[in-house]
């Protein structure tokens, strides 16, 4: 080989070995984000994520699952879509990977995890066969929490290893898309921590080419199962877990050790997240969590503080129910408490309107 061609060889190298820093004289993507872009746009048929060409018919589209079978408010929801079916989108640096296995895999141990936590967790298949539509896989999620979509990505350039959480579109008349964001961005920065990818995660968007659901705006997901998550209200994130074309991603992503202690940190991020989001809106002084205070929930105080008085060691059922009855946060549950939940239902069965505060307000007062 002469000078000449070790030197462009070289260059190459360097090219595709980081892909971040790139010559100023070429037109690749210089960021994460607009690699994510790049690639999207360039190797589209890549991943079955839906046509952007589709719109949403919601009569040919039913819940196919019961939404959110339990009615208890205070229990976290998650909907978890294992992405694709059977052995779909191997890798083409390791051989016996496929993406639609290792989500299949984690999604159920993300399940048992949360389970575990006290979570609400189901799936939008039954088997690793199963392989329902795009849209109603993020129908499934009416009444959750949140929708999460596992899956791993995939490029011609193998030194890519950065995790994406795609998320939705910045919304004015809704906050779910914050939600979107706020778990899209905890959750590529735990799986960026886990998994030790060179490159740092990113959070990224990408709007449809058309009115997807014929409201007359051009505001729509992209993506079939964000796109059906979000039309029934529930926030969503397209977790893509590093490239299955980055060689020690890929290894790392076979090991079920790995995916075990994936599954574990995830469902903790979740039910940190939502656990805050619920215990921040519940009303003081609403210990059942039925959303209202009642003579129910002063019985509930009585009960345990009549307990205490006998010398027992009450309990309730949860951390949040002690900080519910403790009416006026002196750390300890009296008739005082008791009384101030029955003067407020007194109130508003008088037709007034008393303040209610939120454990939100107190910690932030």
């Amino acid at each position: 080989m002469n000078r000449f061609s070790l030197v462009a060889a070289t260059l190459a190298l360097s090219l595709f070995c980081t892909p971040n820093v790139v010559s100023a004289t070429n037109s690749l993507p210089q960021t994460p984000s607009e690699w994510m872009d790049f690639l999207e746009k360039q190797s589209i048929n890549q991943e079955d994520y839906g046509n952007s060409d589709q719109n949403f018919v919601t009569d040919s589209l039913p819940l196919l699952k019961d939404s959110a079978q339990t009615p208890d408010p205070n229990v976290i929801k998650i909907m978890i879509d294992p992405g694709h079916a059977n052995y779909y989108n191997p890798s083409t640096v390791v051989n016996g990977y496929y993406e639609s296995v290792m989500t299949w895999t984690l999604s159920n141990y993300l399940k048992e995890e949360l389970e575990a936590l006290g979570v609400q967790a189901d799936l939008t298949k039954t088997s690793l066969e199963d392989d329902p539509d795009l849209q109603p896989r993020g129908h499934m999620s009416a009444g959750y929490d949140f929708f999460l979509s596992v899956h791993s990505n995939a490029t011609s350039y193998s030194s890519i290893d950065y995790p994406v959480a795609i998320c939705y579109q910045n919304l004015d008349w809704t906050d779910i898309d914050d939600t979107s964001r706020a778990v899209g961005q905890l959750l590529t920065d735990k799986v960026t921590e886990v998994m030790e990818t060179r490159q740092k995660g990113i959070i990224w968007q990408r709007l449809s080419d058309n009115d997807r659901d014929g409201n007359g705006v051009n505001d729509d997901e992209w993506y079939g199962v964000l796109c059906g998550a979000r039309y029934v209200g529930t926030p969503g994130v397209l977790m893509e877990h590093s490239f299955h074309t980055n060689y020690r991603a890929t290894v790392w992503l076979m090991q079920d050790s790995n995916l075990r202690k994936l599954a574990k940190e995830e469902a903790n991020v979740l039910y940190t997240y939502f656990r805050t989001q619920k215990e921040s809106n519940r009303y003081i002084g609403d210990v059942d969590g039925d959303g209202s205070l009642s003579v129910q929930d002063a019985v509930q105080i009585l009960t345990y503080y009549a307990q205490q008085a006998a010398g027992c060691s009450p309990t309730f059922a949860s951390d949040l129910q002690y900080t519910t009855a403790d009416y006026d946060g002196d750390d300890s549950i009296t008739v005082n408490d008791a009384v101030s939940v029955l003067e407020t239902y007194a109130k508003q069965a008088a037709g007034l309107q008393p303040t209610l505060l939120m454990i939100g307000d107190r910690a932030h007062s």
